[in-house]
């Protein structure tokens, strides 16, 4: 059985519930970790991604696998 996604597509709760876990890497530093989504922000867009590198500010990239 399926019902309709109440959520608006396009947001980090869709991506969780779609795919999963997933890892946050900057691509300048080479430094990974897994993604943790503060409460309250399951709901922002996840295109560009939200999450910047905290030692040279760049921004990350969302992959699924582990780096």
């Amino acid at each position: 059985m399926t019902r309709l996604w109440r959520y608006p597509p396009g947001t980090l709760r869709a991506l969780l519930a779609t795919f999963g876990e997933y890892y946050v890497i900057c691509q300048a530093c080479r430094r990974y970790t897994p993604m943790r989504i503060p409460k309250g922000q399951l709901d922002r867009k996840y295109d560009p991604c939200p999450f910047r590198c905290l030692l040279c500010k760049a921004r990350g990239q969302l992959v699924s696998a582990a780096p």
